[in-house]
């Protein structure tokens, strides 16, 4: 049942309220596609994470799982880039796993990509 909002309740972050319930700990981030003329919303929901269009907050797309809960998040112009345990994953789209860098000697909290490098 949905709840009405009181004549003194602020609604213009209503329809922003589902994501906060699907999020976790992990900073989202946003990206700009040109190609959309809208901004993308990424949230990390434990071993996957969501894609949100910002114009109606609809979902766009969620992730394959990862072997272990995602403990950063990032994004370049081309790429979200994910890390869970010691490796690092860029994906394409959100879904599309473009590649996984293996051999981190300690678990990865924190990508900061420079251009097109991490």
């Amino acid at each position: 049942r949905r709840s009405k909002m009181s004549s003194d309740e602020s609604a213009v972050f209503a329809g922003y309220r589902p994501l906060g319930y699907v999020s976790n700990h992990i900073p989202c981030i946003t990206r700009y596609i040109q190609r959309r003329k809208e901004h993308l919303i990424v949230t990390v929901t434990g071993k996957s994470f969501h894609t949100y269009g910002s114009n109606k907050l609809g979902i766009l797309s969620v992730s394959k799982q990862h072997p272990e809960d995602i403990t950063a998040l990032s994004a370049d112009t081309n790429l979200v880039i994910t890390s869970a345990a010691n490796n690092i994953y860029l994906w394409k789209r959100g879904t599309e796993l473009r590649g996984i860098l293996k051999g981190h000697e300690h678990p990865v909290h924190l990508i900061l990509p420079f251009a097109h490098k991490i």
